[in-house]
């Protein structure tokens, strides 16, 4: 059964004295993976490594630095607009079985976060639950029939989601 990634409540995380907020930009993005209508696509993978734990998001409401917001302006390689739903998602190692997910949202209201106050955009805190060693965090897009057939354009598309990894 696949969870849903919540904002974590209560106690912290095993580890959030020890983790790093690490961001991903649109230079981590796969830009060579092709967005297909109505298909779930890869556009960014990281595996935990064997000894670590790590989890999307970062930060508490009443943690000191807050919590990270996120946003994505995906632009294709000809320049147009990406029109797709965004999501996160923890799978195992292999990549195809997803153990918990989370939509971020259109790519329309995610771009328009970009130009937002930091304070107005999508947040993205802690996240229950972890990824244990060698299952992998990824960011996925289900493209409209817009998009269909584009790839991403690292270099001309600017986004900020977040992951936390022990150290």
């Amino acid at each position: 059964m696949v969870q849903t990634l919540s904002p974590h409540h209560g106690k912290a995380l095993v580890g959030l004295e020890h983790g790093n907020p690490r961001p991903i930009k649109a230079e981590h993005l796969d830009g060579s993976a092709t967005l297909r209508e109505g298909q779930k696509t890869v556009i960014w993978e990281k595996q935990v490594p064997a000894d670590k734990l790590a989890w999307w998001g970062y930060g508490f409401e009443d943690l000191p630095g807050g919590v990270k917001t996120a946003y994505a302006d995906l632009v294709d390689s000809g320049g147009a607009d990406i029109e797709a739903d965004i999501s996160i998602r923890i799978t195992d190692s292999s990549g195809n079985v997803t153990k918990a997910q989370r939509e971020l949202g259109d790519a329309g209201t995610l771009r328009e976060m970009q130009s937002e106050d930091p304070s107005e955009r999508e947040e993205m805190p802690a996240m229950d639950p972890h990824a244990e060693g060698h299952r992998k965090l990824q960011v996925v897009a289900v493209a409209e029939t817009a998009s269909d057939g584009s790839t991403i354009d690292p270099s001309a598309s600017s986004c900020r989601f977040w992951h936390t990894q022990t150290v």
